[in-house]
């Protein structure tokens, strides 16, 4: 049974939907995005282990660090005695489930293995999740080296006010973060009307309030740098901290339950700005329950349901999976996987392209869906959690 329907109308159909909030996403194939995981394994002969710190290394990832990821989202541990001993740590963002960063510490210990191995000390990032490990003591300690930083590829429509909004949320961000236990903080602030920016701090816990601090003066003087001034969104990655900000919500804001506050009287400019921020947070909430239905159905070759039941026998099934197909191919969640916009006119504009298999859109909740492949008929083959169902093309 179909949770949402919709029209089949010509040849956008559904990507128009989806290429909106494409379009939200700020056209993430960012120009100064790292390729994720980002590992950095410092060279020379003075990096290489022995196999004793090697076989330490591997009983640490396969026990405490894995183990504490599903519990909490920051851990440091050792594993061994000196001059082999290994320090380790991880630390996921703020707002993911105990699950959620259970996964991301996973990928990233498999990441760190692959591209660090047989090195003393290394670190892996993904945007969402960190994993450290080294032959020294590291832990409550700043360190700011090595740092990635990214940028978004739009640029922002109103420098002067963006500025002023930037400047003052991460002033804001400096001074909350360091403060908290969990040591994080969280900030929006209007641009206009319609534009609102949203940010995000967050330090390692074993900080101390003043390393927490000085590590995000760092990281935001990486932001006002000039390859990323006038750019609608970025983030800094450095080993005690990091630090994000976009037009766009990428946070699950956490609940905070506190006494109501005095009443005010009404503000009817805040309200219009209020209201105007509300319907496109909701346009974009909305937008994203869509995808994930969508993806959903297309994994379990069920994309038909879609279509709105009134013109099911007047619209063209096959035209719409293809509008399907390459609205997913437009929201993956790697930037470099989605298709230019010069590519999706060619794409509809043609019936014998092969198009590729779409991944994981970066709306999608949890890992229910890892990845679409072709299979050797015209239909599609889709693994869910490791569980193969077809996907059969109407004829």
């Amino acid at each position: 049974m179909s949770i949402l329907a919709f029209s089949c109308s010509g040849s956008l159909c559904l990507l128009q939907l989806l290429s909106f909030v494409s379009m939200v996403m700020s056209q993430r194939s960012l120009d100064g995005e790292p390729t994720f995981p980002y590992a950095h394994c410092p060279p020379g002969s003075n990096n290489t282990a022995s196999t004793k710190f090697m076989d330490n290394l591997g009983h640490l990832f396969k026990g405490n660090l894995y183990d504490e990821s599903g519990k909490s989202l920051y851990y440091n541990t050792t594993d061994g005695e000196p001059p082999d001993k290994v320090y380790s740590n991880y630390i996921c963002r703020f707002d993911f489930s105990p699950e959620t960063c259970q996964n991301c510490v996973d990928n990233a210990i498999n990441s760190v293995v692959e591209r660090c191995n047989g090195t003393k000390e290394a670190i892996v990032w993904y945007p969402t999740c960190m994993v450290r490990y080294s032959d020294r003591n590291f832990f409550s300690t700043l360190e700011t080296v090595p740092s990635i930083y990214s940028w978004s590829a739009a640029n922002i429509t109103q420098p002067f006010q963006f500025v002023k909004i930037l400047n003052q949320t991460f002033a804001d961000l400096i001074a909350m973060a360091p403060s908290n236990p969990s040591k994080y903080a969280i900030k929006e602030g209007d641009i206009s009307d319609f534009e609102r920016l949203y940010s995000l701090a967050q330090c390692t816990q074993d900080l101390s309030t003043e390393d927490c601090r000085a590590c995000l003066n760092t990281a935001f003087d990486r932001v006002t740098e000039d390859n990323m001034q006038g750019k609608q969104g970025g983030r800094v990655l450095i080993p005690s901290c990091f630090v994000r900000y976009e037009l766009f919500r990428f946070y699950e804001e956490p609940e905070v339950v506190g006494p109501p506050g005095p009443i005010s009287p009404p503000n009817k400019g805040r309200r219009r700005k209020k209201n105007s921020s509300a319907r496109i947070q909701i346009a974009i909430i909305t937008a994203s329950v869509v995808i994930v239905i969508a993806w959903k159905l297309w994994c379990e070759g069920e994309a038909l349901e879609l279509m709105d039941p009134v013109v099911m026998h007047s619209c063209d099934a096959v035209e719409l999976m293809n509008c399907i197909h390459i609205g997913l191919l437009c929201v993956q969640e790697d930037p470099t996987n989605r298709p230019t916009m010069s590519s999706v006119v060619v794409m509809l504009a043609s019936d014998s392209i092969q198009l590729p298999q779409p991944t994981q859109p970066a709306f999608s909740v949890g890992r229910v869906v890892e990845n679409c492949a072709q299979s050797s008929s015209d239909g599609k083959v889709c693994s869910i959690n490791e569980v193969t169902v077809s996907n059969v093309l109407p004829r």
